[in-house]
């Protein structure tokens, strides 16, 4: 499909629209041309906010209250809605995620590197994903921020990038410049974004007063920055005053060196062990256990961790990183594998599935002593947020952790009934993937698997091990895993890690 097609199915009123704006004022800003152009053509348009808890306005920058939340939210929605009915856009949506003003952030921090997320940014940004994952599945358009100059602008980017290897064959993505932060960018550097993205521009001609005059709805908002990047820009991108955005080049692979080739795309020669458990089963020292054989290199719980919900590109990403780790016998060791086996085993079927199995009661227990604080068997979203924490209904208190997004939930459940629940589910669910591939899953009692030499060869014999060459190291404790959590580079257990 060459631009000109493009650019009448994004007028195409038979097609909706969404625009993912990460503030009240972003869709103006960065497509409001192109809304005007909608409007002409009586498109079905919704504009979803984000981040639509704020108090960031040109009178405050300081007070994050949730008095002065309320005030400059409810100031910014009349003045969204004011714009929305200029434009005949359809519905507005709220998704109550705080900005970064109210996580911590200050004014002149909003435009740092983005190379790392706090804890709170990690749960906004699976939160996102729950409420968005969803639309990626429709057939529509959605508009989602190239994610450069402010935070939250590069959390969504991040939550809708993370989801899109797998919906992206359903809904037509397209990526809008964010203004007026990218006015700012150096051209080369901006260039060198389009281009690793692989993106190609579209241009979107406009009438420049029509869009001035939308941006001078937003009082609580409007500063001289505020109108000459969108001016700037406007007038980089032609002749006549545009808007641009992007959407994804089909991917073409031309074979220039055929050594390269093979030797980038045979790693799956190596072989995949991937051990799996419910979490305070022993996952650790098993890690330890595979990693001190000869030619294994496996690791526990490896960043970044996957989401308990099936996710193409998480488990992608992970795949790709595991296989680039030097042995023949390469891996990885943590209970959020469950959801991926299948589709593991079609990428690489001589992958060999470790799980451990320790008692019901004694998994319990041993989660109940070890997150004290924290309730990861409930969704977030159905409890009340106080800030640094959760109210269940209840009326308890369990503090934030993004743990909470890497365990499926059951709601109005209490935590132990709930871990129990989980407990079932996750033996039933690999005891059936066991009958349907027996030859690539084995499951074993904890104690047998890591406490006794029987066991141990027997799970390094169902790897493919010779006798001669197992390494049976039995009694394994907290202690002896150091020495693989410091090679790891990963945390040493915590609460957190099963």
């Amino acid at each position: 499909m060459d631009k000109k097609e493009i650019c009448k199915k994004i007028i195409n009123p038979n097609i909706k629209k969404i625009v993912l704006s990460p503030h009240y004022d972003d869709l103006v800003l960065s497509l409001g041309g192109l809304a005007l152009k909608w409007k002409e053509n009586n498109c079905i348009v919704e504009d979803w906010i984000i981040f639509s808890n704020s108090s960031y306005s040109i009178h405050n920058i300081k007070d994050t209250s949730k008095k002065k939340i309320k005030e400059i939210s409810k100031i910014r929605l009349k003045e969204e809605q004011k714009a929305v009915k200029e434009l005949k856009i359809s519905k507005i949506r709220l998704c109550n995620q705080n900005e970064a003003l109210n996580r911590g952030y200050k004014i002149d921090n909003l435009n740092s590197s983005f190379s790392s997320l706090n804890e709170q940014d990690k749960i906004v940004l699976q939160n996102i994903k729950k409420r968005i994952c969803p639309l990626l599945s429709k057939k529509i358009q959605i508009f989602v921020p190239m994610g450069i100059g402010n935070v939250d602008h590069h959390i969504l980017k991040r939550a809708v990038n993370s989801l899109l290897m797998q919906y992206k064959k359903k809904a037509d993505i397209f990526f809008y410049e964010d203004l007026p932060y990218i006015s700012v960018i150096p051209k080369d550097k901006l260039k060198r974004i389009i281009k690793n993205r692989k993106l190609s521009p579209i241009n979107i001609p406009f009438n420049l007063k029509h869009k001035i005059s939308l941006i001078d709805l937003y009082k609580s908002q409007k500063n001289n920055s505020y109108y000459n990047g969108v001016i700037k820009r406007s007038r980089e991108l032609g002749k006549y005053p545009c808007e641009r955005i992007y959407f994804e080049k089909p991917e073409i692979v031309f074979i220039k060196n055929i050594k390269n080739f093979i030797k980038k795309n045979f790693l799956q020669r190596k072989k995949l062990v991937i051990g799996l458990g419910s979490g305070r089963c022993g996952t650790c020292s098993l890690a330890h256990l595979l990693d001190k054989q000869k030619n294994f290199r496996i690791t526990h719980e490896t960043l970044p961790s996957n989401i308990f919900a099936f996710s193409k590109f998480s488990i992608d990403k992970k795949l790709k990183k595991l296989l680039k780790y030097k042995g023949k016998f390469v891996g990885d060791v943590a209970l959020y594998y469950l959801p991926y086996i299948e589709y593991i085993l079609k990428k690489y079927p001589s992958t060999k599935f470790i799980c451990l199995k320790r008692s019901k009661k004694e998994t319990i227990n041993s989660f109940m002593r070890a997150t004290p604080f924290y309730n990861h068997w409930t969704d977030p979203s159905l409890m009340k947020d106080k800030g640094e924490f959760y109210i269940d209904y209840k009326g308890k208190k369990w503090t934030k952790h993004y743990w909470n997004n890497l365990f499926p939930n059951y709601n109005n459940k209490s935590k132990e009934k709930a871990i129990g629940l989980y407990w079932e589910d996750y033996y039933k669910k690999i005891s059936e993937l066991k009958k349907k591939y027996p030859r690539n899953i084995i499951i074993l009692n904890t104690r047998e698997a890591l406490n006794s030499k029987k066991g141990i060869s027997k799970m390094l014999s169902f790897i493919g091990i010779p006798k001669k060459h197992q390494k049976l190291l039995t009694n394994l404790n907290f202690e002896s895993v150091k020495e693989l959590q410091n090679k790891s580079n990963t945390p040493l257990p915590s609460v957190f890690s099963p």
